[in-house]
């Protein structure tokens, strides 16, 4: 089954907003799994099904996306972590302050405006004043998907809650 590209502002697929099921790729409704999501939908996954068991998650999913728990290799287990693991889970991954599209925006713990856990999300676009849209789920802690876009001129604003411009930015060589 071929997975729908998500556009700035478009909701994502109604199988993304509720809890894993079998046969579908497993989603916590956190930053995380949604980049991870992300990578996997553009990078080829094809969403074949696991055979011999519940859970749902691809047989391809290791082929064409990351780990997102913790331990070596992994990208995790927060996003505050993902700037300081990704070079460890794959050689060909690097990190920076340089936002391409398909990157992933990552903020530190506590850094940013974002909770000890620290944020990640997907980097859609670069404007030409070198803002940034990203696609992401939980910004503000409560599981949706939003669309945000993030300035290193001035913070962003989303209901009461302010953020700033990300820590790093890592570059995952297929993702591009």
């Amino acid at each position: 089954m071929a997975l729908r590209r998500l556009r700035p502002g478009q909701e994502p697929a109604e199988r993304l907003r509720r809890r894993s099921e079998p046969g579908r790729l497993p989603v916590r409704r956190e930053c995380d799994s949604f980049v991870a999501w992300k990578i996997y939908e553009n990078t080829g996954g094809r969403q074949y099904t696991q055979t011999g068991g519940p859970g749902g998650t691809p047989t391809d999913y290791r082929t064409y996306s990351v780990d997102i728990n913790g331990g070596n290799p992994g990208m995790g287990p927060d996003a505050k972590d993902w700037a300081t693991n990704a070079t460890r889970y794959n050689s060909s991954f690097w990190v920076d302050q340089t936002p391409t599209p398909g990157a992933v925006a990552q903020w530190n713990a506590n850094s940013g405006g974002m909770a000890g856990f620290g944020h990640v999300a997907y980097v859609d676009k670069v404007n030409p004043d070198g803002s940034i849209v990203v696609e992401n789920f939980n910004l503000t802690g409560h599981g949706e998907y939003s669309v945000n876009t993030f300035s290193t001129k001035s913070p962003t604003v989303v209901g009461n809650l302010t953020f700033y411009w990300p820590s790093n930015f890592v570059h995952i060589n297929q993702f591009h």
